[in-house]
């Protein structure tokens, strides 16, 4: 079969192997971004853009491609191991969505790894210099298998604990309704829901894709098989699809009163769909609740038949760290301290990292020690410990204790690498050349045991960063002179969402070669450091940043920048402050001085103007208007200045967007259709591009000007970001066409769970226009249900805007607003319009409220 994205065959050599793995080059398309920029209240320390170009172009990219007889699979190493293209070779059609090429995470370093039974596994490994975790993910294809397995492997380098939740969109980009009839396999429950990693600690799980082409809607799926389940009058339609081949396979139907009603032997071969239609009693006592299959008294799959909530949950929060913790890394230490009790073995370890951050060595050593008495804390108390000691020079007891370490957990990556160190230390050769064979074996894309094994690996400015200062806490100075440099010389190659490093790098290098003595070359140094897009985030950098002094006045606004995104706003608005006197023309720090003066406006207007004069720019153009929405200026006051002010800049998409949003509130109508329409929106903000479209689209008399959004939207949307606006377009073509508007109805209710609650009044008003009275009363009920539940939540969210509203209040707005909508679909008009006056006045411009009043204005067409 030839494949779609005209990516070669198998190599010769490989035609008759069960799993074959090469590589080539491939220009792929590619969607280009607008240059990034820093937002204290987004994504910290990540720099964020407003989208991608809507066009894309052809770029060079390396692939490496697997292939067994039932799937082929293309991975880029340059976007961090990413699944770019599963291709099912039995269907010819996608097993994962081709995921669209935009920005990317750095590149992976990449090991090949085969087993004794045939498998082979393809390893792609990443740093997250953010979370301090080590990402690797492997491919695994098996000759006798149709399973696309993902491998991952998550280890803590941090000295904190990190928490984790796996996202599968790290790695594949999944569409069902785009791709062949695809069986997931999601790892088990924790990891989704979040786990809490030690330091060292290193997590495994998998999760699994394969074809299930020819059995229907899939019920239930593991890595073994999977299984459609659906009951009919008198019988029981089963659908099963395996992975293996194997004989004897046992159907089981159970009703929901634990009765077993039917079963059947088949026997099953990897992608063959079996089918079958099993004979049941009738009657509401017969009802299947639980059918299974088993092989050799093995359970493959069970299938639990109640149906599923079409409203999504709410995210189960990952486990975080305590106060204390906190505390540590904000980078408050002595404040830290004082929550701890020396006396307790599980404070001992965050007390010696507290001495440690000090500079107060032998207590950190001692707390080490007291910590090692702990089982939770031993490993990390442990690696800790070894580490004072080999930058102490006692090089056989640490030795010694990083032994340890290995003993109790020899998945620990950093004490593989520190025994290598020590070994040479001791001149023991043969040791040295043994224990980095054996980390290599552990790990073969680890970075440290790579670099001192001097082999290659993948350009990563910010991994090499943290490397140095792996090298740094041990002693090894030359080594950490070598990375900080190769991390600065590298910085333009990062991922252009994170920060730079190059500053932070230059000014270790400094630093260290004033400590060795080496002056005119840490004045070099100095004098190329460029703090531009730079953004410290780790507690390494606010030890760099705290020894500067207030001349020094771009280490100082970073030190802002460092205490802002770790919630320490006063240090920050201080120490901004002191800078302001002497570096006054810059728009960096009045910009950061006015974000941060939430609880002072007039200042907050008096910063922005400042900086909106020295340097003006569209995100600064458009944090101005929303401080103005936060301020309370009226629609048409708004309208006038961000006319004014956006006039030297250019049009992004969030400005585009703010100001049909201001033209529609208006009523310039006709001119907030010829902006949306004429503007090339390459935005991120579905969401937000939805809502403006579907208020357009609610005020425009005639239908046929409008454009479908999806000319605008058509990387990233679905149907389920748009009810409302599918549902107004319905409601305004039934006079004229009521096909269409059934047709625009029905996309209005989304295939899956509901990605925002409030889209599901516009999905019930379409069920019912379309008569599907049961299906329209079950969303209400959830809706309820979902309203009760948000009612007595604590549970709030940042917004991500530059100028948040009360949170609190703002959830309680979010509250009426379900509530406003629950009474109009319950035919409590009046109640509803009480409401939602209170909403108004509370938030005049809340565009889902607006949304509601415009349709009850109508008259409430559809």
């Amino acid at each position: 079969m030839s494949d779609p994205h005209g990516f070669p065959g198998r190599p010769a050599d490989q035609e008759h192997a069960g799993v074959a793995v090469w590589r080539s080059q491939a220009d792929l398309p590619t969607h280009a971004r607008r240059a990034p920029q820093h937002r204290p209240y987004r994504d910290y320390p990540l720099l964020t853009t407003d989208g991608v170009a809507a066009k894309p172009h052809l770029a060079p990219w390396a692939v490496v491609h697997m292939e067994n007889p039932w799937v082929r699979v293309g991975v880029l190493p340059g976007a961090g191991g990413l699944v770019h293209v599963a291709w099912d070779l039995l269907t010819g059609r996608h097993l994962l969505a081709p995921q669209p090429l935009a920005w990317t995470p750095p590149p992976a370093d990449v090991e090949v790894e085969q087993d004794e039974d045939g498998a082979v596994t393809t390893w792609f490994s990443r740093h997250d210099p953010v979370s301090g975790l080590k990402l690797m993910h492997g491919i695994r294809l098996r000759p006798d298998n149709s399973a696309l397995e993902l491998r991952s492997r998550v280890y803590n380098e941090s000295e904190c604990p990190r928490p984790l939740r796996w996202d599968e969109t790290d790695f594949v980009h999944v569409q069902p309704e785009q791709v062949s009839n695809t069986a997931h396999v999601p790892p088990p429950e924790p990891f989704r829901a979040g786990v809490l990693l030690q330091p060292g600690e290193t997590l495994k799980f998998s999760a699994f894709w394969f074809g299930a082409n020819g059995v229907g809607r899939v019920r239930a799926a593991t890595e073994h098989a999977a299984l459609h389940v659906m009951q009919g009058r008198g019988r029981v339609n089963i659908g099963l699809v395996a992975t293996s081949h194997r004989q004897g396979c046992v159907v089981e139907a159970w009703s929901r009163r634990g009765q077993k009603l039917a079963t059947c032997v088949v026997d099953v071969l990897p992608r063959e769909p079996q089918l079958r239609a099993l004979p049941v009693p009738r009657g509401d006592e017969h009802q299947i609740g639980l059918v299974r299959v088993t092989h050799n008294g093995e359970e493959l799959v069970r299938a639990r038949l109640p149906s599923q909530p079409l409203l999504a949950p709410q995210p189960t929060p990952s486990r975080t760290n305590a106060p204390p913790w906190q505390l540590y890394e904000r980078g408050e230490f002595e404040a830290a301290q004082s929550r701890l009790d020396s006396r307790k073995q599980d404070d001992a370890y965050l007390l010696g990292l507290v001495h440690e951050r000090c500079g107060r060595h032998p207590e950190a050593a001692d707390s080490y020690r007291d910590a090692v008495e702990s089982a939770r804390w031993r490993v990390p108390a442990r690696y800790r410990l070894a580490r004072l000691l080999a930058l102490a020079g006692r090089h056989e007891h640490a030795l010694v204790v990083v032994t340890k370490v290995l003993a109790d957990d020899h998945d620990h990556l950093q004490a593989h690498a520190l025994r290598v160190i020590l070994s040479r230390r001791l001149g023991r050769t043969e040791q040295a050349g043994s224990a980095l064979a054996e980390a290599l074996r552990v790990d073969p894309t680890y970075r440290w045991a790579r670099d001192l094994a001097g082999l290659p690996c993948a350009p990563d400015p910010h991994a090499c960063y943290d490397l140095a200062h792996e090298y740094l806490g041990t002693g090894e100075h030359e080594a950490s002179l070598r990375l900080f440099g190769a991390a600065a010389d590298s910085d333009h190659e990062r991922d252009p969402r994170q920060p730079s490093v190059a500053y932070l790098a230059r000014h270790r290098r400094a630093r260290l070669f004033q400590v060795l003595g080496r002056f005119d070359e840490s004045a070099e140094e100095i004098l190329a450091a460029d703090s531009r897009d730079c953004v410290p985030f780790r507690l390494d950098d606010l030890d760099l940043l705290e020894a500067t002094t207030e001349e020094d006045t771009s280490a100082m606004f970073l030190r802002g920048l460092w205490y802002h995104g770790h919630g320490r706003v006063d240090d920050a608005i201080f120490t901004w402050r002191q800078t302001k006197s002497l570096h006054s023309r810059d728009a960096r720090l009045w910009r950061c001085l006015g974000l941060s003066s939430q609880d002072d406006l007039p200042y907050a207007r008096v910063c922005f103007d400042i900086a909106l004069a020295l340097a003006p720019d569209p995100v600064l153009v458009w944090e101005s208007d929303q401080l103005d929405a936060r301020s309370g200026v009226l629609p048409a006051f708004r309208l006038h200045a961000l006319r004014h002010r956006g006039a030297a800049v250019e049009l992004t998409d969030e400005l585009a967007l703010a100001m049909a949003d201001l033209l529609l509130t208006t009523g310039a109508v006709a001119e907030a259709e010829e902006l949306m329409n004429g503007h090339e929106f390459h935005s991120d903000e579905t969401a937000v591009l939805a809502r403006t479209w579907a208020r357009l689209g609610a005020l425009q008399v005639p239908t046929g000007n409008l454009r479908f959004p999806a000319r605008s939207l058509r990387l990233r949307t679905t149907p389920r970001d748009l009810p409302a606006l599918y549902f107004r377009l319905g409601s305004r073509l039934l006079e004229a066409d009521s096909g269409a508007a059934r047709r625009a109805w029905a996309l209005a209710v989304p295939p899956g769970e509901f990605d925002r609650p409030e889209q599901a009044f516009w999905s019930v008003l379409a069920l019912r226009g379309l008569g599907r009275h049961v299906d329209a009363q079950s969303i209400r009920d959830r809706l309820r249900s979902f309203c009760d539940d948000l009612a007595v939540s604590t549970a709030v969210t940042s917004s991500g805007e530059p100028f948040p509203d009360d949170p609190i209040a703002a959830h309680g707005r979010n509250v009426l607003l379900l509530r406003t909508q629950l009474d109009l679909l319950d035919g409590r008009t009046d109640l509803a319009a009480e409401k939602l006056t209170m909403l108004l006045q509370e938030e005049p411009a809340h565009a889902d409220a607006m949304d509601l009043a415009d349709w009850m204005t109508s008259g409430r067409p559809g």
